[in-house]
């Protein structure tokens, strides 16, 4: 079955390494991955900030483009939040039906669809600190809600935990947000939490 890869907007923009080292990733887990090249965005920025007009095209567009097949995998729980529950600037048809229903995040489509538990070959010889989403908290339940309590996402751990070498070490704060907030960060860059940026 073929995977179409969507590489968010702001990946393609500010970090295309992470797009390069998904398609890596999936090559090589013989994953039969699509890339089309009319893909632009989701359409979250727009909707995000109230342009619904703008986010309209953009997620029609984007439906286009990715309604057609039966598995669309993103790495960014953002978009898949977006995708999955506040794709509504965009008429109802079959294609934004099939999108909706067949997008997956990364970590999900490694973990749940694929079945992954380690990486044989890989090594990471460093400390990590995991660090889950608001989105990918609230919105694709991938850990708790707590302020007190916070579940490592089992996925997240799962995952890197088949990966040998890494050592993982906890936030100070493991309970609070970044601050990145998408859209906000452009205008309120001082809002970003600088103990998770420097880590």
């Amino acid at each position: 079955m073929p995977v179409a890869l969507m590489v968010p907007c702001y990946i393609d923009t500010f970090y295309p390494r992470v797009g390069i080292a998904t398609l890596e990733l999936l090559d090589k887990l013989d994953v039969d991955v699509v890339y089309p090249k009319e893909q632009t965005c989701c359409g979250q920025p727009m909707a995000n900030s109230g342009c619904y007009e703008e986010a309209q095209a953009t997620e029609e567009h984007c439906a286009k483009v990715f309604g057609s097949f039966d598995c669309v995998v993103t790495p960014s729980g953002s978009c898949t939040h977006h995708i999955r529950n506040k794709f509504t600037a965009a008429a109802d048809s079959a294609e934004k039906q099939n999108l909706v229903r067949n997008t997956y995040d990364l970590v999900e489509f490694l973990h749940d669809v694929l079945k992954i538990r380690e990486f044989p070959c890989a090594t990471f010889q460093e400390k990590v600190a995991l660090h889950t989403s608001c989105s990918a908290i609230r919105g694709l339940n991938m850990a708790t809600m707590s302020e007190r309590v916070h579940d490592q996402p089992f996925s997240k751990r799962a995952l890197l935990n088949g990966v040998a070498g890494v050592e993982f070490v906890e936030f100070e704060r493991v309970d609070e947000c970044c601050g990145f907030g998408g859209t906000f960060a452009v205008g309120e860059e001082n809002g970003v939490n600088r103990e998770i940026v420097n880590l």
